[in-house]
């Protein structure tokens, strides 16, 4: 073998060594989705090393998103030792959490529950006009509980304060106001039935 195969196999040997190494580098995640309350080291950078559990600080709420520049995250790299330094300026994290809705369902059997000791006849309906369902952490086991709930037998309205409880999120709280409209048995058809056909007790 000649020196200038020597040579060559040198340079290809450095070359992969430095992909190699370029691969392992710290670097930003683009996008990267947290399910805990914490942001940590490990969920902004890839290969952040024995550090990657340090905490940054508190992630988002359930459903929401921040977004972290370069120039944040540059300083983020220097605190904690990371060989990262932005290239454009452009570079950016965007921190998002998951998160699900409170049932409707939930909420209205926690809100019937206050205003029928209230007064509310109990097989009336509940309106709720606008209600958004709060969006709690994929992993909660949230808790409902109805705040100074207020309901007016002549006028049927009330008001209510909704709080959302659970395990690493912080509590939620909503204000909450409608109407009940009260209910009368009817006898509906359980099928379509023609002019002449004959009732049935399935019917």
């Amino acid at each position: 073998m000649d020196r200038r195969s020597l040579f060559t196999m040198a340079l290809c040997a450095l070359g992969l060594w430095a992909i190699a190494a370029a691969a392992q580098a710290p670097a930003p995640r683009p996008f990267a989705p947290v399910e805990a309350d914490v942001i940590r080291l490990g969920d902004l950078f890839e290969h952040a090393g024995a550090r990657g559990d340090a905490a940054l600080g508190a992630a988002p709420a359930p459903g929401q998103r921040i977004v972290i520049e370069a120039a944040q995250l540059a300083a983020i790299a220097r605190l904690h030792g990371l060989a990262w330094r932005p290239l454009s300026g452009q570079e950016r994290s965007i921190v998002e959490r998951p998160g699900r809705p409170v049932e409707r369902e939930e909420v209205l059997a926690a809100l019937r529950a206050e205003l029928i000791r209230l007064g509310m006849d109990p097989d009336a309906e509940i309106e709720l006009p606008g209600f958004t369902a709060p969006l709690v952490a994929l992993s909660a086991l949230p808790q409902i509980v109805v705040e100074t709930p207020y309901f007016d037998v002549a006028s049927q309205r009330f008001s209510a304060t909704l709080a959302i409880l659970g395990e690493g999120m912080p509590s939620l709280r909503m204000r909450l106001a409608g109407r009940a409209m009260a209910t009368v048995p009817a006898v509906v058809a359980t099928r379509r039935l023609a002019v002449g056909d004959v009732v049935r007790a399935e019917d």
